[in-house]
């Protein structure tokens, strides 16, 4: 379990830190890094990493919850940040490949609506 654990913090980590974007540009190949920020990257653009970072860390706090209570409750609260860290990775996906991710609206507005119904269900649920 504690390697489970380690795992997924490793994926999660490398997919959001790790972001390395190769372009070609007139036979010369730019790498952007960790100590170089991209041009696209904005205010905008650096509360979303946030706010996915941010739901990342909250979804792991409400699994180990869940796992160590049990209760359906922090289940459904665990699907409700899972979906709100989804929806930052398409945020994200969105920044790097602008105009590229045609379905990110339609993806956004209804993981907006489960996100609201998982919540409401979490908090009447006793």
């Amino acid at each position: 379990m504690k390697n489970m654990k380690i795992l997924v913090l490793v994926f999660v980590l490398m997919g959001l830190l790790s972001q390395v974007n190769a372009e070609k540009e007139s036979e010369t190949v730019i790498v952007y890094t960790l100590t170089s920020i991209p041009a696209y990257i904005s205010l905008d653009g650096l509360i979303k990493v946030g706010v996915g970072l941010l739901a990342t860390l909250l979804f792991a706090i409400s699994l180990i919850v869940y796992r160590r209570e049990g209760r359906f409750k922090y289940f459904i609260l665990m699907l409700a940040f899972l979906l709100f860290m989804s929806k930052g990775l398409l945020g994200l996906i969105d920044l790097i490949y602008p105009g590229e991710t045609s379905l990110l609206l339609p993806f956004s507005d209804t993981f907006d609506f489960l996100i609201l119904l998982l919540f409401f269900i979490s908090v009447l649920k006793d």
